[in-house]
């Protein structure tokens, strides 16, 4: 089996299917019909037929029983040495569980499994040229939103063993015989423009709003962070497969963002009612030397409306909105780590 050359891939993801279309050269060697070139002045010669001993390739994981692939525009020519080589264009099919975890930037790899029509007549192996092949098939091919990043032809290692212990198995009885691998990883050029900065800018809004200090902007801001979001979850989810088993880590993020600056909003107009809510009792010492700590180890200029000596529990309230903000913070910088860096 000498090389393959991709020409066109397509995938339906709605239907769950991948198609490829390409071409296979095999070469095998048969001393019966070599010939003296010099006797007869022909270094090659074409074949008008098949041969009953032609490889018949078929494939064995195709879409449907009825429609298994096709093989066809087949060529055959023979070497004086006895080298014989056939070309052959083919058509594969097959159901395809595409993984959406990793959604847009996800890698799939499918594969075509092939035998020859006499089961077990045939064994394929695949020749050291075949690597080079493939590094050409994957430079110039017509593939719709997606990127082949390799292409592999692999021998199965159990086709040596035709038959296995049939008191074990008895219905072991086929194995494949040969396989063609593509990996393939989607072109998604608007992943960051039109996913990923939209999420990232409203986190910005939504931690950076502590600067405001429990003013009337605070929370204009947070709510503004949530329109943003909710329109962003449009354009993502216009992007997005129809269904998938995993959720995409973008979509995980999203919803992660967008919990966080609800709460965060609720929690700042309950802390902005607090601080602004007169008081003529107290809060506890404990309560006071609480504040001072935190203040201490975030020094936050607390400049506000809430300087007022009624409002007794105004440093309370900044001082819960601070500590607040910055354990925010932290959980967002760990899940942007761990979503879109590690």
């Amino acid at each position: 089996f000498a090389s393959s050359i991709i020409v066109h891939l397509f995938q339906d993801e709605k239907k769950q299917n991948v198609k490829v279309f390409g071409r296979f050269v095999l070469s095998w060697n048969d001393t019966n019909i070599s010939w003296d070139r010099n006797q007869w002045g022909l270094s090659w010669l074409n074949f008008y037929w098949i041969q009953i001993w032609t490889p018949q390739i078929v494939q064995l994981n195709g879409a449907s029983t009825s429609n298994p692939g096709q093989v066809s525009s087949k060529v055959l020519a023979a070497n004086y040495t006895g080298q014989v080589y056939l070309w052959a264009d083919f058509s594969f099919s097959t159901p395809f569980r595409f993984q959406y975890e990793d959604y847009p930037n996800d890698m799939q790899r499918v594969c075509f499994k092939f035998d020859d029509k006499r089961l077990l007549a045939v064994h394929f192996t695949v020749s050291d040229g075949v690597k080079s092949k493939e590094r050409e098939a994957t430079t110039d091919p017509f593939v719709s939103g997606w990127k082949i990043v390799d292409v592999d032809v692999n021998e199965s290692p159990f086709n040596v063993e035709a038959l296995s212990d049939p008191r074990r198995n008895p219905f072991d009885v086929q194995s494949d015989n040969c396989e063609l691998c593509l990996s393939l990883q989607r072109n998604a050029v608007y992943f960051t423009a039109e996913m990923l900065l939209p999420a990232l800018v409203t986190s910005l809004f939504t931690v950076s709003s502590v600067f405001f200090q429990l003013s009337k902007t605070q929370p204009m801001l947070l709510g503004f962070s949530v329109v943003s979001q909710i329109l962003a979850l449009i354009l993502v989810s216009q992007r997005l497969p129809s269904f998938t088993a995993h959720t995409p880590t973008i979509l995980k993020f999203a919803g992660f963002n967008l919990v966080m600056t609800a709460v965060l909003f609720v929690v700042s107009l309950i802390l902005e009612r607090l601080a602004s809510t007169p008081s003529e009792i107290p809060p506890p010492h404990s309560v006071d030397r609480m504040v001072q700590l935190i203040d201490r180890l975030l020094p936050i200029p607390k400049k506000s409306k809430h300087e007022d000596e009624s409002l007794k529990y105004a440093g309370l309230a900044h001082a819960a909105n601070h500590a607040i903000f910055a354990l925010a913070t932290a959980v967002y910088l760990l899940v942007i780590l761990a979503s879109f860096v590690f």
